[in-house]
């Protein structure tokens, strides 16, 4: 027997909704992992790394060579890591330095959705490989721009 006079909760009242659209209406998967990856996002800008230096810029442009036999220098920063980057003349080795160091993973990924993890040493050196237009992150601490060793950073 049932009371005619209860109220239902709040928590109630939204079971019973969950419950109606999940019979009538459920959630697509692709829909849900959306949601989960635009909610992970939520502290995108926190991590996202300025560059303050670049070799390729006229007043830092010293070019003993051909731009094309060049390494590339650049410098990120943000509000918890600067990452020091060599974009090697070989157009595949990236070399670089974590301050403070103390992060024990930086991830290289490439345009075609490639990623390579690194591991960095203890002073905060790594050294890894991706050609053409890549991005580094740290995870959970810093992601740099797209950038390419000849400066054609496609965004």
């Amino acid at each position: 027997m049932t009371n005619e006079n209860h109220v239902p909760t709040d928590e109630e009242l939204i079971a019973q909704l969950d419950g109606a659209l999940a019979a009538y209406e459920p959630l697509p998967d692709a829909a849900l992992q959306t949601a989960y990856a635009a909610f992970a996002m939520g502290g995108l800008d926190d991590l996202l790394a300025e560059l303050i230096y670049d070799s390729l810029a006229p007043a830092g442009a010293v070019l003993v060579r051909g731009a094309e036999t060049e390494a590339r220098l650049l410098t990120f920063r943000n509000d918890s890591l600067t990452v020091d980057l060599t974009l090697a003349a070989d157009g595949e080795t990236v070399l670089g330095e974590v301050l403070p160091a103390g992060p024990a993973l930086v991830t290289i990924e490439t345009r075609d959705g490639t990623t390579t993890e690194v591991e960095i040493d203890d002073f905060g050196r790594f050294r890894g490989a991706g050609a053409g237009v890549i991005r580094l992150r740290v995870p959970g601490l810093l992601v740099t721009p797209w950038i390419s060793r000849n400066g054609s950073d496609e965004t």
